[in-house]
């Protein structure tokens, strides 16, 4: 598997109806590091399994609403 930077990217949106046309693999990393960000300050196991590295780069993360609605 070859490594690539990880670079910010807008999260892929929807309508409340349908999915969104097109998701990058770049739109899903986001994603799931938001969410894993979302999981280091809400959770008290997830946080203390990360290394405090992982803690400092995932506070430049924060969780939305994927669709853009609540």
């Amino acid at each position: 598997m070859t490594s690539a930077p990880i670079r910010r990217v807008e999260l892929a949106r929807c309508r409340p109806a349908a999915a969104p046309e097109t998701i990058d693999p770049a739109q899903v990393l986001e994603h799931s590091l938001r969410h894993l960000a979302w999981l280091a300050t809400d959770d008290d196991g997830v946080r203390a399994e990360l290394p405090v590295e992982w803690l400092r780069a995932l506070e430049a993360y924060a969780p939305q609403h994927f669709c853009g609605f609540a």
